[in-house]
């Protein structure tokens, strides 16, 4: 192997590795950020992994199984996506109430409005209420 061949190509001994980096455990999204940093940069296109040759990327065999894999990721991320909007339609039509709990109860509501129209500051409603005066600031629009 010539000097020019060894800067170019990594080979990664998976025994080596931290126990923590990614391998083929990770989700689908893991993989297809992968795949799309090998097909926007190229730095993995002289990759070879020792123990996995079906993951020699210095083989056209190799390229081809990694852009699968990225595809199927895509693919499954699509379908998670689709599946979690499906989900949210559901639990809206069946009135689910998405968000964070409301500051004030309807009654606190009335009483803060009550005080607005009287001229009290919302500033002073907000500080006898316990929440911040944006909260009584929104309320009269």
């Amino acid at each position: 192997m010539s000097a020019e061949e060894t800067v170019n190509r990594t080979i990664i001994d998976r025994e080596s590795l931290p126990e923590m980096f990614p391998t083929h455990r990770h989700d689908p999204e893991f993989w297809e950020h992968l795949g799309r940093a090998i097909a926007s940069i190229g730095f993995l296109e002289e990759v070879k992994v020792l123990d996995k040759p079906w993951l020699d990327l210095t083989s056209p065999m190799g390229k081809g199984i990694l852009a699968f894999m990225s595809a199927l990721a895509e693919d499954e991320r699509e379908r998670i996506a689709r599946r979690a909007n499906e989900g949210r339609e559901a639990a809206k039509s069946r009135g689910v109430k998405f968000g964070p709990k409301p500051k004030l109860t309807k009654h606190r509501q009335e009483l803060a409005l009550e005080r607005l129209s009287r001229g009290d500051s919302c500033r002073s409603i907000a500080k006898d209420m316990g929440v911040a005066h944006t909260t009584i600031s929104r309320l009269q629009n």
